[in-house]
């Protein structure tokens, strides 16, 4: 019904506009007589107004009319009518007929709703077939992960592929898999320390999170290799939490601090179980980890006469001294030129000022650039005011300075400023 109706209209409109040019014939038939007396009537009409508003004089006006009729008595009497004839121009209308309802139609396609027209289940089939070439197909991941299994059992020796197996078992949570591929990643890399982590993570997860027994016992080897595996950290505190040793936590987690320092959601996140923890503590009536040792580190300190340490004096602006609260934690770091992250840090309670602190390589962050391998530092400090390793707005801080690692002299730095 909508396109017989559609088209009924069409050869309407082109009618309209195609006919005019199809005739053929006189558009009026005039006579010479009629028209020259028509023509003298709109003159004198014209000298009548030019006279009657004075733009000419009453003398002139006879004269014009006294030429005028002297010319109709030449004209008049010719019997000979005007043809004002056209000639069709079938052409334009050839043209017309086809392109008027080319362009209907293309508009309608382009600006209209030709799917409208349409049963449903050819628009849901259309649409169906459309979104299937639009979308690419991808296999389900449980088929990748076989072909990948498959790969592995060709080439055992993948180290790059037991990596993505093993943590891709474990997203999926299925953690027998998990260990069967961290097992055979540690037979190609040894017992290097991050892979020594995932494997206790997996292990523990396949126990319902119980870090007891083997997990613990992979973590300490994984931190006894290196003292700053992250995650190593992260869960060794947790392990020692659940079994209620928050002091050994605490140690943990202060020794992750700096390492997270630009990494401010998981540092958040760190900061929010230590001061758990911390409250735990001193609800127990317990004292706080023991700050003889770095608590960063968890390694001693040596005595300021060591000769391969950076020793440091922190005083603070008498202005802003009486703004400190009990709960205020001095943090002192050193950083080098081109790291972001300090290559040693040192978290201390605030007692009484000034404050003398140690940098040494038991400070040190990296364990692959400890802080003398480095000619010079600048060193920086700032009063944490909610105990967080990251200098936050309302912290007080003070300005770098820069000192080679071997000049032995004492390091001046000053509390100052707080930040905006």
């Amino acid at each position: 019904v909508f396109w017989l109706a559609a088209i009924v209209m069409m050869l309407i409109a082109v009618a309209f506009v195609v006919w005019p040019l199809l005739r053929q014939g006189p558009l009026s038939d005039l006579h010479q007589d009629e028209l020259n007396l028509g023509l003298a009537r709109e003159r004198l009409q014209e000298w009548q107004t030019a006279l009657d508003e004075e733009a000419i004089t009453e003398a002139e006006f006879d004269n014009l009319r006294s030429e005028l009729e002297d010319t109709l008595l030449l004209e008049l009497g010719s019997e000979a009518p005007i043809e004002n004839k056209q000639k069709p121009r079938a052409y334009l209308a050839i043209a017309l007929v086809v392109l008027i309802p080319m362009v209907v139609i293309g508009l309608y396609l382009q600006l209209g709703t030709p799917t409208a027209l349409l049963p449903d289940a050819l628009i849901d089939s259309s649409t169906t077939r459309q979104g299937a070439a639009l979308e690419p197909s991808a296999p389900p991941v449980g088929v990748l992960l076989a072909q990948l299994q498959a790969r592995l059992a060709d080439n055992p020796d993948d180290e790059y592929g037991w990596s993505i197996l093993a943590n891709a078992m474990m997203s999926l949570k299925r953690y027998p898999e998990a260990i069967q591929a961290y097992e055979s990643w540690l037979q190609l890399v040894g017992n290097r320390s991050d892979v020594l982590v995932r494997y206790a993570d997996a292990l523990a997860m396949a126990a319902g999170g119980d870090f007891s027994g083997r997990p613990t016992g992979l973590l300490e080897e994984a931190l006894a290799a290196d003292p700053f595996e992250p995650q190593g950290l992260w869960l060794s505190g947790i392990a020692a939490r659940e079994r209620g040793d928050f002091k050994q936590a605490l140690t943990y987690w202060y020794r992750l601090e700096p390492v997270l320092v630009e990494q401010p959601q998981l540092l958040d996140n760190l900061e929010q179980m230590i001061a758990q923890t911390e409250a735990a503590v001193l609800a127990n009536g317990a004292a706080l980890p023991n700050r003889s040792k770095n608590p960063i580190t968890g390694q001693p300190s040596p005595s300021p006469d060591s000769r391969r340490a950076l020793k440091v004096r922190v005083e603070i602006d008498p202005k802003l001294s009486p703004l400190l609260s009990a709960g205020d934690v001095l943090f002192v770091y050193a950083r080098a030129a081109g790291i972001k992250p300090p290559v040693a840090a040192i978290r201390q309670t605030i007692s009484e000022w000034p404050i003398d602190v140690i940098l040494d390589d038991a400070s040190s962050v990296m364990r692959t650039s400890p802080l003398f391998s480095f000619d010079a530092v600048e060193i920086g400090a700032h009063v944490s005011r909610a105990g967080e390793a990251m200098a936050r707005t309302g912290d007080f801080v003070a300005r770098a300075v820069a000192t080679p690692t071997d000049d032995g002299a004492v390091v001046q730095i000053r509390i100052s400023a707080v930040l905006p």
